[in-house]
């Protein structure tokens, strides 16, 4: 019906501008004074004009119309099956706005400063885009990032791996945590917190011990690891002197990505977290109910800088294309990552193309970190999070040190401050 009257008006609009035409023609020889020519040129051309957007209206009602036929005729929305990773290798299927694969450190660009937000403490190189020219320059780490992962990428370890993670149903939401020895008190905290509340862990945990004296702490409190074999090609610090971004923690860290990274192959949800946790109440169930139309949650670092608003030292991760893609492409990033996961991972949230990563911070009044105002009003926590220095005397100042006589863990000489805690900055 609506095309049967745009052909109509169309048909008025054409006899319209041929009378128009003739009239001005007629007029020219007509015996009419020059200002009632031009009020006749006048009235018709207004006449022509509502006539044209008469029927630029009516066709625009066509085209909606057409539309919304075509609409009617398709699924209002995608189907999960639209957006599944069938195969990784190709990651054929994308979203608008999202890439097709993992980000490179030439797809990134994060030192291009006409594509980067620009914060302070944020990535910067003037020479190179890529960031991988004042890399090489300023520090080793480009080349250690680099050999870590082909260690641990070795078709040797490969299989360990894939042995040790067998142990755990596929789909399983697990906990996954990386220490050396130097940190391994601060661990034991963890699972004696977890103890003590009447927490099971154990049979949801992967350990990450990044040498061998680790390693053996984590068996003997009934955890399963990953054998640290990997690391007699790539050694790991094995200390640590209480202060945050020292030389083993970048590296420690990394192995927890690359470890999140084969997890959500096999489907696993997994929550990574720092070793300078406690937990007073369990945060999965809360979790798994909260992480419903994201990809992940996080915690607060409350920053104005480039390190900010997450706190990657709590992640829970869900398993789907996106998320893995995102861990890909932040895998990609180590070699220039420095000192900072946090910066790596904020810088990432930023980026235009990883845009459609859906994340949420969770509530500081369950997921608080311990500051002094934490202290003062105590709030029902989940779970803590020993930010900053000093954790054992923190710890203890809050009656938060469970690695102590009463837990089972207990062991002295793995308590770095048992003798001298009110000087101990461990």
């Amino acid at each position: 019906m609506l095309a049967l009257r745009l052909l109509k008006l169309r048909r008025q609009w054409a006899v319209a501008v041929g009378l128009t035409i003739s009239g001005c023609l007629a007029m020219m020889f007509a015996d009419l004074t020059f200002k009632a020519r031009l009020d006749a040129i006048k009235k018709t051309t207004d006449e022509l004009k509502q006539l044209q957007m008469a029927t630029t209206i009516m066709q625009e009602q066509v085209e909606s119309q057409t539309k919304l036929a075509t609409l009617d005729s398709k699924p209002p929305y995608m189907s999960n099956s639209d957006f599944e990773l069938t195969n990784p290798d190709t990651w054929t299927a994308a979203e608008s706005g999202f890439p097709g694969k993992p980000l490179t450190l030439e797809d990134a660009r994060f030192c291009d400063k006409s594509m980067q937000v620009s914060l302070k403490m944020g990535y910067e190189c003037d020479e190179d885009p890529t960031c991988v020219t004042c890399a090489l320059k300023e520090h080793r780490h480009y080349w250690m990032a680099r050999n870590q992962t082909a260690s641990w990428y070795s078709e040797k370890e490969v299989k360990l791996r894939q042995k040790a993670y067998s142990n755990f149903k596929p789909g399983l939401p697990m906990i996954v945590q990386a220490v050396n020895k130097g940190q391994s008190h601060l661990w034991l905290n963890w699972a004696c917190s977890c103890d003590a509340n009447g927490i099971s862990v154990r049979g949801s945990t992967l350990m990450v011990p990044t040498d061998y004296a680790a390693y053996e702490v984590i068996i003997n409190a009934g955890f399963q690891a990953i054998k640290p074999t990997w690391t007699k090609s790539f050694e790991v610090d094995p200390k640590w002197e209480g202060k945050q971004g020292h030389d083993g923690h970048r590296y420690i860290n990394n192995a927890v990505l690359l470890t999140v990274d084969e997890l959500l192959a096999r489907n696993h949800t997994v929550l990574t977290q720092d070793v300078d946790f406690i937990w007073m109440r369990d945060p999965r169930p809360w979790l798994e109910i909260t992480i419903q139309g994201k990809d992940l949650l996080t915690t607060l670092a409350p920053r104005w800088d480039a390190l900010g608003p997450v706190n990657t030292g709590f992640l829970y991760v869900q398993s789907n294309r996106k998320t893995r893609i995102f861990i890909k492409s932040l895998i990609n990033m180590l070699p220039i990552k420095n000192w900072s996961d946090q910066l790596l991972v904020n810088t990432m949230l930023r980026h235009y193309k990883m845009r459609q990563v859906s994340f949420a911070i969770l509530p500081d009044r369950l997921f608080p970190r311990m500051t002094r105002e934490w202290a003062k009003r105590r709030t029902n926590a989940l779970v803590i999070h020993c930010v900053s220095s000093w954790k054992s005397q923190r710890l203890a100042a809050n009656r938060l040190k469970y690695f102590n006589d009463s837990c089972p863990l207990y062991a002295k000489e793995l308590d770095p401050c048992a003798d001298d805690l009110a000087n101990c900055k461990m």
